[in-house]
């Protein structure tokens, strides 16, 4: 349909059908029987023969000229109309149906996208998962060297010990009998690193007679802090305590509570001395302390003598012949 209308040979033909022209009035007697003129060339045709334009097939012999009604009425018109827009809805819905294909492909393909989405989050979540997983074995393992390392400090310590306490034995066993000094029981860590920690223990300290002074409250008053000697004066922490009085180990004056002091005027005793000894400043602590406390003592003996050298004399004055010996 579409061709006969572009064709430029078939125009001759379309501007020929494009109106009809007018008829004269008809006979009663005129049926169909009886055949119309030829316009052009004056004779008759019949009904069944061919029509055939010589023009047009002249033109181009290769171009198909469509076929022609025989009779050129207004109904002829309208049913190649309604063939061509049969044809035309024929094609559009073929359109239609492409497009309702292309439309389940794609949803076909939404579908697939939703599946990978899924998976991909599946995949997400195991190794979220495998991360959580490794970052245990790592808290694991941490702890496990952690371990490790300490077990490899206590072996160290233990090989300190052993040695120290070796090297004792083979110093003692070498002195003659009459020399042999007493045998240190209480040995603290060779280590300055560990033994000057403040949460290092003391496992191996003496403990006779000591008290927890990590809580205690003095309940007198004292011109220097606390009135205690801080642990850390003689190498030490709170785990080990020996609650010395600070004026009565660390000045020269004398504790003005005495007997009522709460903490300790006491010396020390062999062992501790010999811990105190191992601290890193044990022994300046030991010097400073001995000098002091020895100081005092000849002061108060000083006094003493003086106080009896006192009433020796009141007592000649008096006119008594008992001598006194002091």
């Amino acid at each position: 349909m579409s061709q006969s209308l572009t064709n430029p040979a078939s125009t001759t033909a379309a501007h020929s059908y494009a109106k009809v022209p007018d008829l004269p009035a008809l006979s009663p007697a005129f049926s169909a029987n009886h055949a119309l003129p030829d316009t052009a060339t004056g004779k008759k045709r019949r009904l069944g023969e061919p029509f055939t334009n010589t023009d047009v097939a002249s033109q181009d012999k290769d171009v198909h000229a469509p076929v022609e009604p025989d009779i050129k009425t207004p109904r002829s018109w309208e049913k190649a109309y309604r063939e061509a827009k049969s044809g035309y809805l024929k094609l559009k819905g073929d359109l239609l149906t492409m497009k309702e294909q292309l439309l389940a492909k794609d949803t076909k393909l939404i579908e697939r996208d939703k599946k990978l989405i899924q998976h991909e989050s599946l995949i997400l979540g195991a190794r979220q998962e495998t991360i959580q997983a490794k970052q245990v074995i790592n808290q694991r393992d941490q702890t496990i060297n952690d371990l490790e390392l300490e077990m490899q400090n206590l072996k160290t310590k233990l090989a300190d010990t052993a040695a120290v306490q070796s090297h004792l034995h083979k110093t003692i066993a070498s002195l003659p009998p009459a020399r042999r000094p007493h045998v240190p029981t209480h040995i603290p860590s060779l280590d300055p690193s560990i033994r000057n920690r403040n949460d290092y223990a003391h496992a191996d300290a003496p403990r006779k007679n000591l008290k927890d002074y990590r809580r205690f409250k003095p309940q007198l008053y004292y011109p220097f802090g606390n009135g205690k000697v801080g642990p850390g004066k003689y190498g030490s922490n709170g785990f080990w305590d020996l609650g010395l009085c600070h004026v009565h180990f660390q000045t020269e004056h004398v504790c003005e509570h005495r007997e009522k002091c709460e903490y300790r005027h006491r010396k020390l005793t062999l062992e501790e001395k010999q811990y105190v000894g191992f601290l890193t400043k044990g022994l300046e602590f030991l010097r400073r302390s001995d000098e002091l406390v020895m100081r005092k003592a000849k002061a108060k003996m000083a006094r003493r003598w003086r106080i009896c050298s006192a009433s020796v004399c009141i007592w000649r004055r008096s006119g008594n012949r008992r001598v006194v010996k002091t």
